[in-house]
Parts: C-alpha cells; sequence; structure tokens
C-alpha cells in the first residue's frame, strides 16, 4: 500500500499538481484521494460496488484528474484501501470542504451522483451518503438537488456521465 500511495505521489508531482511548498504538496496528495475515497464510499455504500459503478468511477476519476491509465489505476486502488480503513467519512470531507471552492465542491457532488446511479438505482443509502456529504462540505440542498437532477436527466436521455465513454455504458 506504502508503494502504491508513494507512486500515486510522485505522479502526482511529476503532472505538476504540486505547488512549491511542502505542505501544499501534501493538501493535493490528499484531496484526490479524499475525492476518491468518498465516490467508492458512494459505489459501495449500498452493500457492493457492481461493475458499471466501477467503470464509472474509475473513468470519472481519470477524467476529473486528468490522468493516465496507471496513476488513475493507483488512485482507484489507494482510494479503494484507504475507504476500507475509514470508520468514518469526516477526514475526507474535511479535506474538501477546506481545499476547494463552492463550484469545485459542487463537482464532487455530481461525482458522487454520477457513481450512485451508474447502476441504474439510487439507493437509499447512496442517496444518504450524498446528503451528509453535501452538508458537510458546504454544498446546499438546493445545489445538491438541482445536481441530483441534472445527473438523473443526463442518465434518462443516455448520457454518459462527464468524462465516460458512451460506448461502454451498456
Amino acid at each position: 500500500m506504502f508503494d502504491g500511495l508513494k507512486s500515486l505521489v510522485e505522479t502526482l508531482q511529476a503532472i505538476g499538481k504540486t505547488r512549491d511548498n511542502d505542505d501544499s504538496k501534501n493538501e493535493l496528495d490528499k484531496l484526490p484521494l479524499a475525492v476518491a475515497a468518498l465516490l467508492v464510499h458512494a459505489a459501495t455504500s449500498d452493500g457492493q460496488m457492481d461493475d458499471r459503478e466501477e467503470m464509472v468511477l474509475r473513468k470519472l476519476l481519470k477524467s476529473h484528474y486528468q490522468l493516465d491509465d496507471d496513476v488513475s489505476e493507483a488512485l482507484f486502488t489507494e482510494a479503494q484501501a484507504r475507504e476500507a480503513e475509514a470508520v468514518e467519512i469526516y477526514s475526507f470531507t474535511r479535506e474538501i470542504q477546506t481545499s476547494l471552492a463552492p463550484v469545485e465542491r459542487q463537482a464532487v457532488v455530481r461525482l458522487m451522483w454520477q457513481v450512485a446511479v451508474a447502476d441504474g438505482v439510487i439507493d437509499d443509502f447512496e442517496a444518504n451518503l450524498i446528503w451528509r456529504t453535501a452538508e458537510l462540505i458546504g454544498v446546499s440542498t438546493r445545489d445538491r438537488v438541482f445536481l441530483r437532477q441534472e445527473v438523473l436527466a443526463q442518465s434518462a436521455k443516455g448520457g454518459a456521465p462527464d468524462g465516460a465513454d458512451k460506448s461502454e455504458d451498456g
């Protein structure tokens, strides 16, 4: 696990996602993991991550962070490990709330809805997780509901989530 995290950190640094001081490097390394871990949690909150949820989650991470395959895989793997070790979501949401602007926090909620709807059903556990996450990261109820409706409308039209290839959505 340490090697995977080390590789992810080195790769993020190599693609220019870091800043000049060490504190901001640590924040940037934590942020993608926090978002990815929340997405994994959303995908598994109904008891399992099915193939469609996993495919969408992987594509969203790759697209959202503009990662190549190796880095995207490392991020996904590390996020699964972090989510499995976590006993609460506050460490993830705190990182997001303190590091991202409001519009970026809304993007995180949109990503969560996209993962939740990937299997065709938004389970009550998924909806509750997204509600709690939105509250903790400062996304209003109005915006959370709007984002849900937007993602559901996109899904109803057969649209692939942002960054997902329609031809693989089944």
